[in-house]
């Protein structure tokens, strides 16, 4: 016995993910088999069953649902496995076995980009760590944000520094090289078990030339303005970093636009133990946020800023001037209640852009996005109004990064419907007006239901079978129901296409014409409208940077509003 084809391809599509579950996507399920099918079924609580496959034995199965996916992924995520997603390409076609499938993405801890999967309010990072016997290149990245950071340390004291850049950025999924996890062991946070493990990636990663290539590649003339900074710890790290994720995701990183240089002269070095007793995020008692110091001052009304506010928390500043510069915009919205109160009003409807952009780079991007974008950039001139009103330099800095995007919304309001769906596969999306070629298909699904219509009420007339009805289903396509009790009636020239419990279901030449032309239309406008689609995309990519420091300094505003209402409610006093 030999294994069926499908199965074949199964097991090739596993051998390139050893080190993942793989999700195999079979019409409206995704599928695992043997061993994965058995560890999944046991992790998820599924039922195991089982496949005929050509071999003796039937292979041990288990599925889920596509629609219901992101909750299953999401348990094994933190049950500390990695998942495969192998995904269907092309529709089924008459005389073809086997449609084209293939591994769309690798879902790790750190890798993460869907909403339902992650914290609004705290960052998702995955690290990367070089060391050697002169020290160490440490970088983080966040990727449904874009923001990456860069840091290196050397002499003495690497370990300690090593432990605080972990503690500092607590990453969900850390990758280095071996000489770095042979240090790992004797780190404190390591001890505690607050760190995921540190997986040891082929040294080939850590190549300093290709490292130096994959950093060129993503911020050109940045980067080389920059290189004098950098040294070929950071290199390695911040490359493979880059390499790693590129190679997860199987997507160009897009919004990765940027690099920051963190030194531990910047801030405050708190270890785990230290921001355990001060209870900066959640309480020792029971580890809720409700009773921490961010409970105390988070009143942010953005993702964006409750994710700033709580990096703020957590990197006390050591430098003077900075530390003036935040409080001196925080002074200014005590003072001005009117201002603070229409600031805070308008961002309650500023959605989180970092992660919009984040989903556009990686074609998750979808209609509803789309209007949630439009609606956040709608508020960017009413913003704009209020700060101008006020004068701290931190303000004044704000507001020079809220760009016009008339542009874009224009656009957007032109393009897309005002609810549109949310999936693509069944179009309805694109605004009627927008596109000619696209109306034209349009009318004739609109014609198509009229000369249904019609069809029915000539059959009814003709026939006499009142309860003759047209319908449709994706297997059989349109077709003539007929009640079994009156089947009788059925003229000659109606040929039979299903049989039900209590019907017969036929078709007729004029309805097998009318379904290629409805079909066929159909065919059509759902790849004009993704088309259009792919079109507006890239209209808001090319403003992705913008769009991305817009996001920044959203969430800085968002920051110090939310430290000026505490300090009204309280009473504080500035410093």
């Amino acid at each position: 016995m030999s294994l069926s084809p499908m199965m074949k391809h199964y097991l090739e599509t596993k051998d390139r993910c050893k080190n993942a579950i793989l999700f195999y996507r079979l019409g409206d399920f995704y599928e695992m088999f043997f061993e994965d099918a058995i560890l999944a079924s046991r992790e998820l609580e599924l039922t195991l069953t089982g496949k005929d496959c050509g071999l003796d034995e039937r292979a041990p199965m288990c599925g889920v649902p596509y629609h219901a996916v992101d909750t299953y992924i999401a348990k094994l995520i933190e049950k500390g496995y990695n998942v495969a997603i192998c995904e269907q390409l092309s529709d089924p076609k008459p005389g073809v076995k086997i449609v084209d499938r293939d591994i769309v993405r690798v879902i790790t801890p750190g890798t993460i980009i869907e909403n339902s999967m992650l914290k609004e309010s705290s960052n998702n990072f995955i690290a990367s760590i070089y060391m050697d016997e002169t020290g160490l290149g440490y970088s983080y990245l966040d990727i449904s944000t874009g923001e990456f950071y860069v840091s290196t340390a050397k002499g003495e004291g690497v370990a300690s520094n090593l432990n605080d850049l972990l503690v500092t950025s607590m990453p969900s999924e850390i990758i280095c090289n071996k000489f770095a996890q042979s240090q790992s062991s004797d780190l404190l946070c390591v001890k505690a078990g607050d760190m995921p493990k540190f997986q040891v990636m082929d040294e080939a990663l850590f190549d300093e030339n290709a490292c130096h290539e994959q950093l060129l590649k993503q911020f050109g003339s940045e980067y080389v303005k920059d290189i004098n900074k950098t040294d070929s710890l950071i290199i390695r790290a911040a490359g493979a970093l880059l390499s790693y994720v590129a190679s997860m995701s199987l997507r160009t990183l897009d919004h990765i636009k940027m690099y920051q240089f963190v030194a531990s002269t910047d801030y405050m070095g708190l270890d785990m133990n230290t921001r355990r007793n001060l209870e900066l995020l959640c309480t020792m008692k029971d580890q809720k946020k409700r009773g921490s110091l961010l409970w105390l001052l988070d009143h942010t009304k953005t993702a964006m800023g409750a994710r700033m506010l709580t990096s703020w928390v957590e990197h006390p500043l050591f430098n003077e001037k900075l530390i003036n510069y935040r409080l001196k915009g925080v002074r200014e919205l005590v003072r001005n209640v009117y201002v603070r109160d229409e600031i805070a009003r308008l961002l309650n409807d500023v959605y989180d852009i970092e992660r919009l952009c984040g989903r556009l780079s990686f074609g998750t991007f979808n209609p509803r996005d789309c209007i949630a974008l439009k609606n956040s950039l709608n508020n960017i001139p009413n913003i704009v109004e209020q700060l101008n009103k006020l004068n701290a330099p931190i303000i004044s800095d704000i507001t020079h990064a809220m760009y016009d995007y008339s542009a874009i919304t224009g656009l957007i309001d032109r393009a897309i419907v005002d609810d549109p769906p949310a999936l693509t596969k069944d179009g309805g999306y694109i605004r009627a007006g927008f596109d000619s070629e696209l109306d034209e298909i349009l009318n004739i699904g609109t014609v198509g239901k009229q000369w249904l219509g019609e069809l029915e009420a000539r059959e009814r007339e003709k026939t006499n079978i009142s309860k003759l009805r047209v319908g449709y289903n994706r297997v059989f396509g349109y077709y003539i129901e007929v009640p079994r009790s009156m089947s009788e009636l059925v003229p000659f020239e109606y040929h039979r296409r299903q049989t039900t419990a209590n019907c017969e279901r036929f078709v007729t030449e004029e309805l097998k014409d009318i379904e290629v032309k409805i079909l066929s239309a159909e065919d059509r406008r759902l790849e004009i409208e993704a088309k259009l689609f792919d079109k507006v995309k890239e209209t808001i990519s090319a403003e992705m940077k913008k769009l991305q420091e817009t996001a920044k300094n959203i969430a800085i505003l968002d920051s110090i509003l939310s430290l000026a209402i505490v300090a009204c409610e309280h009473n504080y006093t500035e410093p």
